[in-house]
């Protein structure tokens, strides 16, 4: 791929990211969690699971920049739902290529937080983890792993989140 289909490439990635959060913050998108899998934004980032972590550390670093550009009040997370578990696990990775085998079939997806209103805001569930071995270095960013065994499952629920 040349320089020119690259930035072509780049510039469609955020017009669809930017439609998305201009969309999200009108109405009640916001409050229902409406959310941007990454292969919505390129459909190449979700035929090939391998680019899900660099398609998703790009898709959220676009939308933080965004964010800024549009003075929005919110927290732009990144959310990766990982394989559900019956028994509580824990953190069990420490590299990108761990996480990437924990996540399930769903591709990562953005999400808009109103400021203060975050699922971890009342920390139940939710741990915050070194971020340090997967990836994200983007200025003020953290990563949280959140694990929950919903009362009416066998299973726990498990997702990861990039949040800025």
């Amino acid at each position: 791929m040349n320089t020119k289909d690259l930035s072509k490439n780049q510039r469609k990635r955020e017009r669809s990211i930017e439609t998305w959060m201009l969309a999200t913050m009108q109405g009640d998108a916001i409050e229902r969690f409406d959310d941007l899998h990454i292969d919505e934004i390129d459909k190449e980032w979700g035929k090939n699971r391998s680019l899900w972590m660099q398609g998703t550390l790009e898709a959220h670093h676009l939308a933080l920049q965004l964010r800024d550009k549009h003075q929005l009040p919110v927290t732009v997370a990144v959310a990766f739902s990982l394989n559900a578990t019956t028994e509580s696990i824990g953190v069990n990775f420490q590299t990108t290529d761990d996480l990437l085998k924990q996540i399930n079939w769903m591709p990562p997806s953005l999400y808009l937080f109103r400021l203060g209103k975050e699922p971890w805001a009342d920390k139940a569930g939710f741990q915050e983890i070194d971020i340090a071995g997967l990836g994200a270095s983007e200025p003020g960013v953290r990563c949280l792993y959140f694990e929950l065994k919903p009362e009416d499952s066998d299973e726990y629920r498990r997702d990861v989140f990039f949040a800025g």
